[in-house]
């Protein structure tokens, strides 16, 4: 229970009357329960200022003991004088001979052997004890004891004991806040920036010079880059008045360096831009900075902000800020990561010959896009999307139908669509793409593009039932490569050669296997201004826009279905005409090497095939690339 503090004059006859009155009562109450046992009552513990009166009550429910008073333990306070007879309250005062200050009062009626303390001083603290000794009658003995505390408020502000700033990292160092002098004791927090600290350890001493307590806390404190510039504070609260006092001090710490890379540039980093970044160090003593990355030189930078390029070979590589200072270096960094086009690592090979009966065969095409972020890949097969992925597998072509112009496009927003084509051809039939383009106003260029495993024997064209040879008015010529051979008709004067209204134009080709004809074109000559536009029966329309700056005369080209039976009949009846081979005819070999037909430059080119049904799935890798990549 918290000390009840009593600041009571000696003569204060009223106040002391109550006293007495409040302990009676409780005599009654012990008598009411008829406990013959004897019973001792005293005060509770005092706290008292230097100078004021206490009086210590010691009341017995028997009259039949002896009572002394003891200090300290020691019981002989000796001898007293009788000073006062207060008949009227029935008291006789004694004062003790050595200590002239302490009084005892006695009122042998009411059982009351009180102890008296005037002009209190810090020499009077201690325990007090009230014994009732036995007697002839009564064997037992009772006491009762009191704590007398001499309230002294301290006179300053706590002290903080620490070492010589600054504090070094990693050294732990011993904190001591020590109090100053108080009675009671004062106690102590520790606060580092106004959060107060924990696993403090307290410990109180008694102060023989001021005859006071002294309150020390102590803590370890480890040095660290938290505590650099931070505040201690050390806060002293006297209890009884609530009356706080504090005492702060700031540390200095010295650190390895806190480093940290701040990019100056905006997000996702683009090719061919410039990017900027900073080395931020907070370090005490100061350090020096160096910069480092693990495929640039750039050692020799040592500025807080660097410039970098970005190009395609900085990518994914890692930039990095060393900081060093007389306690450490430290080290961080970043990984560049630049948004770059799409560009081909592998792509399919122009031609493709599809076997059939080479069941050990894997049919794969394989398209392999190097770029950031991932490209998506999607396979075409005459404009229509057939799947996703790098790795397309055609083991599922099963009809010739089938064959014709893939394509593999890679894309990612903000760059340029790359695309790659190949020619899948089933053995057999030749494989025939028609091309119609205008060189000028007054010419009409025609390409023919014919695909086979064995020699062709044959590409004519035909216009209007009748074969084309060259003269002044059209140009054939035929080049070969050892897959392909391209037929070139150029119709020189397009008025003398079309002389109907609706012209039908084709190309014809045979190998070993048979005869392939291409779509019939149909040529309209008219007077009427319109760009040329070709028709595909098989695929997706392909736009071939053209130069209409000029008045003239304009050509379109609608491309349709041929049947293969009125194909037959008319080589038949052109048999003749065909079986001879001259300087000016289009029949030719396919070990001609006079020019190589590139199928990537130019994705306008018309397959003969309808649209089938098809089935296509994926496959594992097969080999290693040259950029180490499984593909």
């Amino acid at each position: 229970m918290r000390p009840m503090k009593l600041r009571i004059h000696f003569y204060n006859r009223s106040f002391y009357t109550s006293i007495i009155r409040y302990f009676l009562e409780q005599i009654d109450k012990l008598n009411d329960l008829d406990v013959p046992e004897k019973r001792l009552f005293g005060p509770e513990d005092i706290a008292a200022n230097v100078g004021d009166t206490v009086v210590f009550p010691c009341i017995l429910t028997s009259p039949l003991s002896k009572v002394i008073w003891c200090w300290n333990g020691f019981c002989t306070l000796g001898k007293t004088i009788h000073i006062e007879n207060n008949k009227e309250q029935d008291i006789q005062l004694y004062q003790y001979e050595f200590y002239s200050r302490f009084y005892l009062s006695i009122n042998e009626k009411l059982n009351h052997y009180n102890l008296t303390i005037k002009n209190v001083s810090s020499k009077d603290e201690g325990t007090y004890q009230c014994q009732a000794l036995r007697t002839m009658t009564i064997q037992e003995a009772v006491s009762k004891q009191v704590q007398l505390t001499i309230i002294a408020h301290p006179t300053r502000s706590p002290n903080i004991i620490i070492g010589n700033m600054p504090l070094q990292q990693g050294t732990p160092i011993n904190v001591t806040c020590l109090s100053s002098p108080s009675q009671p004791a004062s106690s102590l927090l520790l606060y580092k920036n106004n959060e107060q600290l924990k696993h403090t350890l307290i410990q109180y001493e008694h102060d023989l010079k001021s005859r006071k307590n002294l309150t020390k806390l102590f803590y370890i404190l480890s040095p660290d880059i938290t505590w650099h510039n931070a505040m201690l504070k050390c806060e002293q609260t006297y209890l009884l008045s609530n009356f706080k006092q504090d005492v702060s001090t700031r540390i200095q710490v010295q650190h390895k360096p806190l480093v940290r890379i701040e990019s100056q540039n905006k997000y996702p980093l683009t090719i061919n831009s410039t990017a900027t970044f900073a080395c931020i160090v907070n370090s005490n003593p100061q350090s020096y900075i160096k910069w480092f990355a693990n495929s640039l030189d750039i050692s020799n930078l040592n500025t807080p902000v660097i410039n970098i390029p970005l190009s395609k070979s900085v990518h994914n590589h890692t930039i990095g800020c060393s900081a060093t200072n007389s306690i450490g270096t430290t080290n961080t960094s970043i990984r560049i990561l630049i948004r770059y086009p799409p560009t081909f690592i592998i792509r399919p090979p122009p031609f493709y010959l599809f076997e059939q009966q080479n069941k050990n065969n894997n049919n794969v095409l394989r398209c392999l896009v190097d770029s950031y972020p991932k490209a998506s890949v999607i396979w075409y097969r005459n404009g229509q999307i057939i799947q996703d992925g790098s790795i397309l597998n055609i083991d599922n072509i099963t009809q010739q139908k089938q064959e014709g112009l893939y394509t593999c496009q890679a894309y990612i927003d903000g760059f340029e669509t790359i695309t790659s084509n190949v020619v899948v051809y089933i053995k057999g039939k030749p494989l025939i793409f028609v091309k119609d383009s205008r060189s000028s106003t007054h010419e009409k260029d025609f390409e023919c593009k014919v695909y086979s495993n064995v020699p062709i024997m044959r590409i004519s064209w035909d216009i209007n039932g009748a074969i084309i040879e060259s003269s002044d008015s059209s140009l054939i010529t035929t080049t070969c490569d050892n897959i392909s051979c391209t037929s070139k008709l150029i119709l020189k004067q397009a008025t003398l050669v079309l002389k109907k209204a609706l012209n039908r134009l084709s190309c014809i080709a045979e190998n070993e296997f048979g005869i392939e004809q291409s779509l019939v074109s149909e040529l309209d000559y008219s007077e009427v201004k319109k760009l040329p536009i070709v028709f595909d029966a098989h695929y997706s329309i392909n736009d071939m826009i053209k130069d209409t700056s000029v008045n003239d005369n304009q050509l379109s080209l609608r491309i349709e279905h041929s049947h293969e039976p009125t194909i037959l009949s008319f080589f038949k009846k052109k048999s003749d005409n065909n079986s001879n081979e001259s300087a000016n005819s289009s029949g030719c070999y396919s070990k001609s090497s006079m020019m190589t037909f590139n199928v990537e430059q130019s994705n306008e080119y018309s397959p003969r095939m309808a649209e089938v049904a098809y089935n296509f799935s994926s496959m594992s890798p097969l080999y290693t690339s040259q950029y180490q990549m499984n593909v």
